[in-house]
């Protein structure tokens, strides 16, 4: 069986503020919301098992309150690589690796889901160049999970290979790199059940 994960990578310093928002919305069992790493933070919701779509709305509803760019990766199967790119709350990129995995679709459908790479150039490091992004969306890989960790090696994001059921399992500070500064939902509930 492939590797099925979702995630959240925000390009801002606001955790406290990502944090605060999660505590806000009555989301899907817990969340995870990583440290700072390389100027990006990660957030890692419960949802991704039952409803992508709640876990898209969560990147688009970050991007907007913080005013920052979010990716929201999500890999099925270890088949299909998907992310969408928000700018501000806006959807601004789609991408999919197979846009005909589940039935056929359009030549205009897959156009739009080949991904932009000149639209995820201004989160990356300065040096980095377009080709090396248009070529990673293109490339042909055996497990989708490498071409996101490939992207996020491009955009300088750490743990973009996690999801949330990953992370309740086998999250430690060998395998996740920052891993004692990470902030969990489901902790903090219990700490407050336990002290109420």
């Amino acid at each position: 069986m492939g590797m099925f994960f979702m995630n959240i990578s925000l390009k801002t310093d606001k955790r406290d503020e990502v944090i605060d928002v999660i505590k806000e919305k009555d989301l899907i069992g817990s969340s995870f919301v990583s440290p700072i790493l390389n100027g990006w933070l990660s957030v890692y919701n419960e949802a991704e098992n039952e409803n992508s779509e709640e876990v898209y709305d969560l990147g688009s509803e970050l991007s907007s309150k913080l005013s920052c760019g979010a990716i929201v990766f999500e890999v099925y199967d270890s088949d299909i690589c998907m992310y969408r790119l928000y700018k501000n709350g806006e959807l601004i990129d789609s991408y999919n690796s197979k846009p005909d995995y589940f039935e056929p679709v359009s030549e205009d459908e897959k156009e739009k889901l080949k991904g932009n790479p000149e639209l995820l150039l201004p989160l990356c490091p300065p040096e980095t160049k377009v080709e090396d992004i248009k070529e990673t969306l293109e490339k042909q890989f055996t497990y989708e999970e490498d071409r996101v960790r490939e992207l996020a090696k491009i955009l300088g994001i750490k743990n973009a290979d996690w999801g949330c059921k990953y992370l309740s399992s086998d999250g430690n500070e060998e395998t996740v790199e920052g891993w004692k500064d990470f902030w969990n939902s489901f902790e903090e509930e219990s700490q407050k059940a336990s002290e109420g």
